[in-house]
């Protein structure tokens, strides 16, 4: 048996489209930002299927973002959970004040 981890960066899927909102009960209907940037699956797969032949044990098929990620996680695991802790808050905040704008 042989095992390939892959690692991959944002992929341009419908994921965000198809999340509830917080109330559970409707489709979150919008495309993530950072879904819009991502890689199209077709890429993904091909990478996928080169690293299968290639008898690769592990790959990373990232943007430049997560790969930066992945390295601050490495050395400074610390600062990327107040990276994105602070990231999530921001996002969260401004999603609140969409939505109470809108049903006003």
């Amino acid at each position: 048996i042989k095992v390939l981890t892959v690692c991959p960066g944002y992929v341009k899927t419908e994921i965000s489209m198809n999340a509830l909102t917080t109330d559970a009960e409707k489709k979150h209907n919008t495309m993530d930002k950072n879904t819009v940037k991502g890689f199209e699956p077709s890429y993904l797969a091909d990478k996928v299927l080169q690293a299968m032949a290639n008898g690769e044990e592990e790959i990373v098929v990232a943007q430049t973002t997560a790969n930066l990620a992945l390295t601050l996680k490495t050395f400074f695991p610390g600062l990327l959970s107040t990276i994105l802790k602070g990231r999530g808050e921001k996002e969260m905040k401004a999603e609140a004040e969409a939505l109470s704008s809108g049903s006003s």
